[in-house]
């Protein structure tokens, strides 16, 4: 049996959603922009730009390291330092990742390229080749 408190207590919470609701639709349509900001922001947003932009840096100390060997080996030692501040920018970000950003990286990759990749498309299409034998 329900008691008077539990009806209460749902009824409250069927209000809340209510209320929120309506606030959702009020900001949707004040302001759109902003409700896809927030919708297309995540935990891992943040540390997966900081990837992206360390990959570049590495990259970066890479090409300078390689151009300015033949000038001085200070220059050289300079991109190697940029090489290095990368690194640690890149380690840093994905032990902030973690292994559960690392896979929802993974499978928001899967889902964008139509399901697994070359890997597996070369996969399903042997196995098809082989079923029909």
């Amino acid at each position: 049996m329900a008691t008077s408190d539990n009806l209460t207590s749902n009824n409250s919470n069927d209000d809340e959603e209510q209320i929120l609701s309506e606030m959702e639709a009020d900001l949707a349509g004040s302001d759109p922009r902003l409700v896809d900001d927030i919708t297309s922001t995540t935990v891992y947003t943040a540390a997966i730009k900081n990837v992206k932009w360390s990959i570049l840096l590495l990259l970066v100390g890479i090409a300078v390291m390689i151009i300015t060997l033949s000038v001085h080996f200070l220059f050289a030692a300079l991109g190697f330092v940029i090489m290095l501040v990368a690194l640690l920018i890149l380690e840093k970000s994905l032990t902030k990742l973690g292994k559960v950003g690392l896979n929802q990286i993974m499978q928001s990759a899967k889902a964008k390229s139509g399901g697994g990749g070359f890997i597996n498309t070369v996969r399903k299409n042997m196995q098809q080749k082989f079923k029909q034998d």
